[in-house]
Formats: C-alpha cells, structure tokens, sequence
C-alpha cells in the first residue's frame, strides 16, 4: 500500500532530525498538505492557526524551530533540499516538490 503525503513527510522529517514531539513537526505536516492543494504558505498557517486555536505567528514560529532542527551537517538533508533558501515557504515547497515527484515516477520502498 501506499503511503499518503502525511505519513512520507512524518518519515523525512524524522529521518532528517527533526523531533515528531515538536509542535512544528506537526504544523510542518499539515501545511505540507494544505500546499499540496495549491494553497499559499500563508494561507496554510492561517487555517492551522484556526484549527489549533492559536495566532498565525505561532504557527510560523514554531515551523520555523522544527525546520531549524533540521540536521544539515547530513549530505542527505543538503541533498535533498538543495539551495532553497531555508525559510518556511521555500523549505515547504520542495517537500511537496520532491514528495509528489517521488510518488509519480519511483516505485513503494
């Protein structure tokens, strides 16, 4: 079976250091799916921010710190994100980039 955008994003995010018990790994989660669906970055923490009761600033803030955890001393994590500028919105977008590029044309590990 495979694995929807939730659970691949969940597993790189993991894979590259970033702590699931982190609100931001979860925030970072959710806006990979609300951009898949061709929303803004900022409309994206908007929603999360309604869904969890709190201000878009948190939301941002809090994906900014997960993002921060990010190991990039791994060849795996400069790899994968190449020379995005590392903020929230570019760093967002190549997950859905490389995610959807990979459910396309690889086959399931």
């Amino acid at each position: 079976m495979e694995k929807d955008m939730r659970e691949k994003t969940g597993e790189l995010l993991i894979r590259f250091g970033v702590d699931p018990g982190r609100k931001g790994f979860w925030y970072i989660v959710e806006a990979v799916e609300l951009f898949k669906e061709n929303k803004s970055i900022t409309e994206c923490f908007r929603q999360i921010a309604k869904r969890e009761n709190a201000n878009t600033s948190a939301i941002e803030r809090a994906t900014k710190n997960a993002f921060k955890k990010l190991n990039w001393e791994k060849e795996s994590v400069r790899e994968f994100f190449g020379d995005v500028p590392r903020t929230n919105g570019a760093l967002i977008g190549v997950i859905v980039w490389k995610l959807s590029e990979r459910t396309e044309s690889e086959p399931p590990v």
